[in-house]
């Protein structure tokens, strides 16, 4: 299990740097374009830190559907557990038998699934169930999971019946996911129009700078084609980023 874990580690870093690599490659491809289009100027490369500047609203959506993933994940960890626990294992074996099952289930470098090996192996090590849970909880940082930890701490103390709660946790996450997938849905189709009409500017300036460039020209000349292509750009960053935000906020609620 150590060496299952190693390797697992070891692919997500590698798979993090590959995706940091990739990001990085796209965002100056892209910052480049934009500088070539509204500068058509070495200059223009200045443009780079602007583009840049959109990496934390752009992380956010990643995140988001990272969580996406992470509560569709969460799931099925919690009906493995409830299955197990009514089956008859004690708490400890319910939680190995559920990183098990887990594991034929979702992809290797699942952040759920690591956590959950992990605190397989902190039970193997004799740690108290709630601290590993804790541990997990810590790792994940997802409200999921703490609730997860509390709610195993509080029915232990009480004695109380394992399966009924998690079931109930179980409801109540399926349903969270079930509207959010509904608000996914309807949102798709705006979304989408969204996409297309932050791509439909650059692709009209592109146009018309290829098939007819020397209509152009009089914006790329300094200092007031710089001021007007500027000025252009600030206007596109900005209705961009505002429609993000909107899309990231709905899809927040």
């Amino acid at each position: 299990m150590e060496t299952r874990q190693c390797s697992a580690e070891k692919g997500k870093t590698a798979a993090s740097g590959n995706d940091r690599r990739k990001r990085m490659l796209i965002s100056c491809a892209l910052a480049l374009l934009l500088a070539w289009l509204f500068y058509s100027s070495p200059l223009a490369l200045l443009v780079i830190p602007i583009y840049l500047g959109l990496g934390p609203y752009l992380r956010k959506r990643r995140e988001q559907r990272r969580y996406g993933i992470f509560l569709r994940e969460f799931q099925d960890y919690l009906k493995l557990l409830v299955a197990a626990l009514r089956n008859g294992y004690s708490a400890e074996n319910a939680f190995r038998l559920a990183e098990k099952e887990l594991g034929k289930i979702t992809p290797a470098d699942s952040p759920l699934l690591t956590a959950a090996q992990k605190l397989s192996a902190r039970i193997r090590l004799q740690m108290p169930l709630e601290e590993g849970l804790v541990e997990m909880a810590r790792e994940l940082g997802y409200e999921e999971a703490v609730n997860l930890a509390d709610l195993m701490a509080f029915a232990r103390r009480l004695g109380g019946d394992y399966s009924r709660f998690l079931e109930r946790s179980a409801r109540s996450i399926a349903s969270r996911i079930e509207l959010k997938e509904e608000m996914a849905a309807n949102l798709a189709a705006k979304e989408y129009e969204q996409r297309v009409m932050s791509v439909m500017p650059l692709a009209v300036l592109l146009y018309v700078r290829l098939t007819a460039g020397a209509y152009l020209e009089p914006l790329y000349r300094p200092p007031l084609g710089t001021v007007m292509m500027s000025l252009c750009l600030g206007l596109y960053l900005g209705m961009f980023l505002l429609g993000e935000r909107i899309i990231y906020r709905v899809m927040q609620v």
